[in-house]
Order: C-alpha cells, then structure tokens, then sequence
C-alpha cells in the first residue's frame, strides 16, 4: 500500500480545524451550553491505512473538547462499562481477520461534539442555526479527502455504524447523496439490526448496527461474518 503524503501533517491540520470550529461555536453562539465538550477521535491511528471507522458523536460524561488521538483503540479498551464498547468489542472478534482489519482504521465522530444523544445533538444543532452540522460534515469531508490520498490503488472504506450516523453522513451538511441509490446490500431489517453496503464517489461504506443498542451477540456475529466475507479477510 502506498503513502502519498504525510499522516502527522495530517492530524495536526484536522486538529486545528476541529479547535477553530469549536471555538468558533462558543464564540458566535455564547447561550448555547456546549459545557459536555467532545472528543474528535475513538482510536489512536490517523491515516495509517484508507479506512475509516465512524460513530454518530461522543456520548458519555461531560469533559474538555478533546483532537487528542487515543493511546488504544476503543475496541480494545479494558472499560466494560459501555454497552457501545462491549458490544463492538464483541463484534470485531466475531468473524476470522475482522480484529485485524480493523486494527489500523482512523476511528471517529460524524460529529465530535458530546451529547448525551442523537435527539439532543439534533437539538445542539438546532441552537447554532445549523452551524454545528455545517462544521462537522467540512470535519467529515476533510477527513475522507486525507484517506483518499493513502493509497492509489484502493478506494476508501467506512465503517458507520449505525442507522443515524449513516443518514447524518449521507445529509446535505455532509456528503450530500441519496444512499438508497448506491445501495448495493441490505439485509432486509429496518430497525436496530440493519445493515448495508453502498458504493459512492469513490467510497465503499458499510453501515453496522449501533453497539450501544445493538445486544444480541447472535445477530452481532451474523453482521461480523458478513462484513468480513465481503471484505475478503
């Protein structure tokens, strides 16, 4: 696989962006209470490889706002305290190469800002007038835009999971397509267990469930085996 520019250049400049947005937010919008922070990355590798892990924002107890990447990633973490972390835990060692694969993806938010959930990140982004989705989706492009530069011989691909992190991404203030239309798998449910796989600009994505819901570990390892078959692993 070849490298085509430098990935510490690359954080840096995505951290930066990040830092400015925030402070931009807290600047313009002084009544809105961004006081939970949030976190720009789940795992502890920029651009090592061309694929990409992505959640809907960070949830979890209020802290700084953090561009720091992580000393693990999050799969691997020993805190059993989160469902999201047990569950994915369980998810990436439930099909043969899957831990490996995902071992060097660049893990982080649609949205880094913290909320305790996707009804109350929509209502932080109702506050800013829209702004705070605006900032993410530029965070998102500019983060797949340095993936795409990893390697010339295969497209980049993402990991989303769940539902909502699929449509955020999929949304005019990020990447703007209509999924259902580069759809090339779904396994039929339309609930917490869906799953998919679209293809589009140059991008192959595959949706998972959410981990925090997402408990059956049966249906868990179906979704495993089936994402690391059509990955070839």
């Amino acid at each position: 696989m070849r490298i085509t520019s430098d990935p510490d250049f690359k954080v840096k400049r995505l951290q930066r962006l990040a830092q400015d947005y925030n402070t931009k937010l807290i600047t313009e919008f002084p009544d809105v209470n961004f006081a939970s922070g949030g976190n720009l990355f789940l795992g502890k590798h920029y651009c090592k490889s061309n694929r990409i892990f992505l959640s809907l924002n960070p949830g979890g107890k209020p802290d700084d706002f953090k561009t720091n990447l992580e000393q693990w990633n999050f799969w691997d973490c020993p805190n059993s305290g989160y469902a999201f972390w047990a569950n994915c835990r369980f998810f990436v060692k439930a099909a043969e190469g899957l831990h490996d694969w995902i071992g060097l993806v660049t893990a982080a938010f649609c949205s880094p800002w913290r909320t305790l959930d996707g009804k109350k990140l929509q209502r932080l982004n109702t506050e800013t007038n829209g702004e705070l989705f605006r900032h993410s989706g530029e965070l998102v492009r500019r983060l797949i835009e340095d993936h795409k530069e990893v390697t010339t011989e295969f497209r980049p691909t993402l990991i989303v999971a769940g539902r909502e992190s699929l449509y955020r991404l999929s949304s005019p203030a990020f990447l703007h397509f209509n999924w259902n239309n580069h759809q090339k798998f779904h396994n039929g449910a339309t609930g917490t267990y869906q799953w998919a796989k679209i293809e589009w600009d140059r991008l192959v994505i595959y949706q998972v469930p959410h981990f925090s819901r997402a408990n059956s570990h049966g249906r868990l390892k179906e979704c495993a085996e089936w994402l690391a078959r059509d990955l070839e692993l």
